[in-house]
């Protein structure tokens, strides 16, 4: 393949992850020499994602889960794309119309519509070994071939249910009509109570973001609101109350504070929780969080890799072949074997083994007709299909790992920043792959490395010393990544499976039964089992607070390393051998190449007081007085209050003037703002306020 063919690059979406990936794109020398063109498509009307507002839809999951009241859980400084700032006097937690209007801004600043397709949803993707291309069929046009492709459908498409609660199926039945998904949810007249709802309780049952605003929506509309989350414990006091105009009887100021449900009786509205207590309810919203779901992959268990010779082809492919597969299913997200990774599985939590959480590990693809057998070696799939010839030496190229990427599936971090830095990496590393060797180097090193082990010492050893991506180091820091989980899990786990252990022990001995303690134990460690895997499964794609930053500063350097020049490279000896997600894995052998655009020190100081910061803005909202607070914040020419050592006073950046404010903001909630509640008027936003403050120190961000 000519090094300098034109390439073309795939987008599935164009939400915040897609824009940026778009973005990226268009900077790259490669598009400005014309060398990459690049085509996003976007199922929806418009840019945005999950921005982008919806009417409710009591049938059929509407395209977004925004509801009325949504802000953001961030501050915007924090949350914003490093490359555009929010208007100056933006809200520090600006509403979701707000962050909606951002992103048609950067869209339109960059230029990006030129290259989105709206009202395009992609039906399918498959790999052609003929081509080697990746085969996009969408639903305005037949086919479209990619050289690369980058995943950027986000995960909030897809209601995620609590599973086996005895008699939940009911409560969502459309026959008794008791219970649905946060996603249906937009204020509190979108609930099917009618008028009366002053009269009813209301259950809302999840501790995160969704679960805390839904439930300070209904304080003081609702008669009663139960609050369920795994993190609660009852409250010793019954709540105050208060009257308002909506509603002549006393409502609680407060929500009634539940453990997790444990089964609903859809006859009695009865709702038993962990602690034995019970609630009559009249309706349930599950605030539960959502499925990672890639509706244009085949997700049926049962195929590995590439298409499957029993997948049926889509009704648009004729015989041109079928979806590639990425099976579906909750279990541990990487295999346990320490010689190789597994195909790809979506856990429903995220997609793995995925190296730096973004690329397929080699081998992750298997060619029509070989069935759910071993992946083909590395010798066989590496990048040498991207040079000239390489067709001569393969009848069926499979994809290289570099060509697939998926953006986006991190959560509960600064996402617009982060999938920059995931959208530069991946563009960084396709290239690396695609154009910086030339065939004739290639195939010599090839042929020197001669037949070795399948994923074993030597295997994926790369053919260029200090060069591209080390798959062996970071295959072991997905596995270091793993343990590490793991012992989070048992460190929790310990002490209960000790105590439950124990009286099991106890039950059999009094009971003068003989074999039932062991029955018992082990019934208990295959529980613990499953528990361990589907935890490790859910916190796969979870970061501590400045573990996301660690990781974003290595794909920069990532990113850096792999755009400079080949010669730059051939004199390298720098090893990719850290895993940024894993604070386990072995530290690169010399000093790294600074990243790109690091993370700035105020944004990794300012994240963990996201909380507080929150509580305190929505506090300055109550007293009317937040809009004077953030008036002409960002527009930059601030005189800075330090003076340098000639006694001037400098001029301060839109970016010093954000930072100033947060701490600001945060040193007034500190000093005085969260001690003086107990005197004003307990309006609406009040109570939200205080009850989130509340909430959040007793969860301590759980959910």
């Amino acid at each position: 393949m000519d090094r300098q063919s034109t390439k073309h690059i795939g987008i599935i979406g164009a939400g915040p992850a897609g824009l940026a990936a778009l973005k990226s794109v268009l900077d790259t020398p490669q598009y400005k020499a014309g060398l990459w063109i690049p085509t996003a498509f976007e199922a929806r009307e418009n840019v945005g994602g999950v921005w982008l507002p919806s009417p409710p839809d009591h049938i059929h999951p509407p395209p977004t889960p925004l509801y009325d009241s949504l802000t953001t859980n961030l501050p915007h400084p924090i949350m914003a794309f490093s490359s555009f700032a929010f208007p100056p006097s933006t809200p520090l937690f600006p509403k979701a119309a707000v962050v909606q209007t951002y992103l048609e801004a950067f869209a339109a600043h960059f230029h990006l519509h030129p290259h989105i397709h709206l009202n395009t949803r992609v039906q399918g993707v498959r790999w052609d070994e003929i081509t080697a291309k990746w085969v996009v069929t969408t639903t305005s046009s037949n086919h479209h071939e990619f050289d690369m492709l980058i995943i950027c459908n986000g995960h909030h498409n897809l209601p995620r249910y609590p599973s086996a609660i005895p008699g939940l199926s009911a409560w969502l039945s459309n026959t008794n009509n008791l219970a649905s998904h946060s996603m249906f949810y937009r204020n509190p007249s979108s609930l099917p109570l009618g008028p009366d709802i002053s009269q009813k309780t209301i259950l809302v049952v999840g501790g995160g973001p969704s679960g805390l605003d839904i439930t300070a929506d209904l304080l003081g509309v609702a008669a009663r609101v139960v609050h369920s989350s795994t993190g609660y414990t009852p409250s010793p006091n019954p709540p105050s109350t208060t009257t308002t105009l909506n509603s002549p009887t006393p409502t609680p100021l407060e929500p009634i504070h539940k453990p997790r449900p444990t089964h609903f009786d859809a006859p009695t509205k009865r709702v038993t929780f962990a602690d034995g207590t019970h609630e009559v309810v009249d309706y349930c919203i599950l605030a539960t969080g959502y499925e990672v779901d890639y509706p244009f992959f085949d997700q049926r268990v049962g195929v590995v890799g590439g298409p499957s010779p029993t997948s049926p082809p889509d009704d648009d492919d004729d015989d041109d072949g079928a979806k590639f597969t990425l099976p579906k299913r909750l279990s541990a997200p990487i295999a346990l074997s320490s010689n190789k990774p597994q195909s790809l599985t979506n856990s429903t939590w995220g997609v793995a083994p995925l190296a730096r959480h973004l690329f397929p590990f080699p081998g992750f693809y298997s060619p029509s007709g070989s069935g759910s057998g071993s992946p083909p070696s590395v010798q066989d799939q590496d990048q040498d299909q991207f040079v000239e010839g390489s067709h001569q030496q393969h009848q069926q190229p499979q994809p290289h790992p570099t060509t697939l990427a998926f953006l986006g599936l991190l959560v509960r971090v600064a996402p617009l920043p982060l999938v920059e830095a995931q959208a530069r990496a991946a563009l960084a590393a396709f290239g690396f792959y695609a154009e910086s060797v030339p065939a004739n180097q290639e195939q010599e090193q090839e042929q020197e490395q001669g037949e070795q082990g399948e994923f074993g010492e030597g295997e994926m050893e790369e053919r260029r010393e200090g060069e591209g991506i080390d798959w062996p180091a970071e295959h072991t820091a997905l596995l270091a990544r793993y343990e590490v989980l793991r012992a989070k899990y048992r460190d929790a786990a310990h002490a209960h499976a000790h105590a439950h252990a124990h009286a099991s022990a106890s039950a059999a001995s009094a009971s003068g039964t003989t074999g039932t303690a062991e029955t018992a134990e082990e019934d208990n460690k295959e529980a613990d089992k499953e528990a361990e895997e589907a935890y490790i499964s859910k916190q796969w794609c979870r970061f501590d607070d400045q573990e996301q930053f660690d990781y974003r500063d290595a794909l920069d350097e990532l990113a850096c390393r792999l755009s400079s020049s080949p010669s730059a490279l051939m004199s390298s000896s720098l090893s990719l051998s850290s895993a940024p997600s894993t604070p386990s894995a072995p530290p690169p052998s010399t000093p790294s190449t600074p990243p790109l655009n690091p993370t700035p020190p105020w944004a990794r100081a300012l994240y963990p007081h996201k909380a507080p910061l929150r509580h305190a803005w929505r506090a300055l909202e109550a007293q009317g007085v937040a809009e004077a607070w953030v008036r002409g914040v960002g527009l930059g020419g601030t005189l800075s209050e330090e003076e340098d050592g000639d006694g001037r006073r400098k001029r301060l950046t839109p970016e010093e003037e954000w930072v100033g404010f947060m701490w600001r903001v945060l040193g007034w909630w500190e000093g005085q703002g969260q001690g003086g509640w107990g005197g004003r008027r307990r309006t609406r936003r009040a109570r939200r306020a205080k009850f989130e403050g509340n909430c959040r120190v007793t969860v301590k961000e759980e959910g």
